[in-house]
């Protein structure tokens, strides 16, 4: 459904949830304006593929659903305006090859390091373009596998 225009639909989370069998979500592009919804019981157990970019989330990164959802492969929230601490569910997710958080407004990476450690599986993590400072090493010395996979 990428670039299908949803502006105010503020329940989308809840009706997707209704479809256990979904394995790729792209909504990228569509105007939403959130994702910090909680759901009382995650339904999307298969879901491997989950693309939030270019949306209007302007909310904090962590009170977002789908932290939830460990089956995940490829989370895409780049350009989302969205900020503050990364949820320790992250590390979580360590089925995740790719990882894209770039051109938002994040600036607090003191918890990523350690939420990278079990991401064994992760080839892509772009954080381009946010607030961050800091060590660049550090954070890669979080990762307790392989960093040659990463590109």
């Amino acid at each position: 459904m990428r670039g299908v225009m949803l502006p105010g639909i503020a329940d989308w989370p809840h009706t997707l949830n209704m479809i256990p069998s979904l394995r790729v979500i792209n909504i990228a592009a569509c105007s939403l304006d959130t994702s910090s919804q909680t759901l009382p019981y995650l339904n999307l157990t298969k879901l491997e593929k989950l693309d939030l970019s270019y949306n209007n989330l302007d909310h904090s990164i962590s009170s977002s659903w789908f932290w939830k959802v460990t089956s995940l492969k490829y989370l895409s929230l780049r350009q989302n305006q969205l900020f503050g601490k990364f949820p320790d569910a992250l590390g979580n997710m360590t089925s995740l090859k790719v990882l894209d958080l770039s051109d938002n407004n994040l600036n607090k990476t003191g918890n990523l390091k350690n939420l990278l450690i079990n991401l064994c599986h992760l080839e892509i993590l772009d954080l381009s373009y946010n607030s961050m400072n800091g060590d660049i090493v550090v954070l890669m010395e979080g990762l307790q596998c392989p960093p040659e996979k990463l590109q």
